[in-house]
């Protein structure tokens, strides 16, 4: 990480409005549903002997895994149940700092956005990237979350991090998400299409998740004209849920279509490490894609020197499928 430009030096504090930023260098949930999850969130120290715990299995081990425990995991818990692994990486310190983290959502081609609970018209706002400095000047001491995906691409170091993950095939490696939230920073209820670990990387984070799936793409399901895609039919702190408080080295291991909400108990840096679940049209138009590039310009046609009369014209041949 090395940077790129110069801007005026603001003291780091709990929020990014006053941290200077840092470029880095390319090598029915309502507002009150989510209130509740904050509030709830608030009443619980950082403290991890909580009294609701419910059925999310945790365990105390560090990565990278034994040959015997990946089975395991595999076997019982991958794209079944959730589960937490106490210091997985033990007092786990971020690869890239809240500053740096800001800079790198300052730059063209990074995919990057804040999600802010109230402060405007509406409920929930959402800025989208590349940002200016005087973007992060102007956010709430709390409330909000920035979210930058891809630091993985950007960070050699962050990148790292897949290789502690072995036990998953490479190509179902998508890519790790970096975000800070400040005290009762959150996103609000949501689910994903695909497996993620959650790694926590400072400060402290409560997670919330429901004990059945919702689609994330079943729109029926979710708020209405929400700049951000939250899920109404579940809502955070009820009896639905179990919840997890998360401290530096902690990491929470999703299925897809679980639905989980997190909500910073104190300034947070959280690292989501995701796995692809392609839409099997998407591998197929892939794949589609990958033999007709590899017919060069595409000019090559079909053709059958040797055809043989059929008993059925209507048949596709094994010959035909052989050629």
């Amino acid at each position: 990480i090395t940077e790129t430009n110069s801007l005026p030096n603001f003291c780091l504090h709990n929020n990014l409005r006053q941290i200077r930023t840092t470029r880095v260098s390319s090598s029915s949930v309502g507002k009150s549903n989510t209130s509740k999850c904050i509030s709830r969130a608030a009443k619980n120290s950082v403290d991890q002997n909580s009294d609701d715990y419910g059925e999310i299995d945790e365990i105390s081990l560090q990565l990278p895994f034994s040959r015997d425990f990946k089975l395991e995991f595999l076997s019982k818990y991958w794209q079944k149940r959730p589960l937490l692994v106490r210091q997985a990486i033990p007092n786990f310190e971020s690869l890239i700092s809240p500053e740096e983290l800001a800079g790198l959502a300052c730059e063209e081609g990074v995919a990057s956005r804040i999600v802010m609970e109230g402060g405007s018209d509406q409920p929930w706002n959402v800025r989208y990237g590349p940002f200016e400095e005087s973007d992060f000047l102007g956010l709430p001491e709390s409330n909000y979350s920035l979210l930058v995906r891809g630091v993985d691409r950007h960070v050699p170091d962050v990148s790292a991090l897949f290789n502690l993950f072995d036990f998953v095939p490479r190509w179902r490696m998508d890519d790790i998400m970096v975000s800070y939230s400040p005290s009762s920073g959150t996103i609000g209820p949501h689910s994903d299409s695909f497996d993620v670990f959650l790694l926590q990387a400072g400060g402290a984070k409560r997670w919330e998740v429901s004990k059945e799936n919702f689609d994330p793409e079943d729109d029926t399901l979710h708020m209405e004209g929400r700049p951000v895609r939250q899920l109404k039919t579940w809502q955070a702190g009820d009896q639905a849920a179990t919840g997890r408080v998360l401290a530096a080295g902690d990491m929470l291991y999703l299925p897809p279509k679980l639905a989980h909400c997190g909500v910073a108990m104190q300034p947070s840096l959280t690292y989501s490490i995701g796995f692809l679940a392609p839409k099997h049209q998407d591998l197929v138009l892939s794949f589609v894609d990958s033999i007709a590039s590899e017919e060069g310009e595409g000019t090559a046609r079909w053709s059958d020197p040797d055809l043989q009369m059929q008993r059925n014209s209507g048949e596709i041949s094994e010959a035909a499928v052989q050629r």
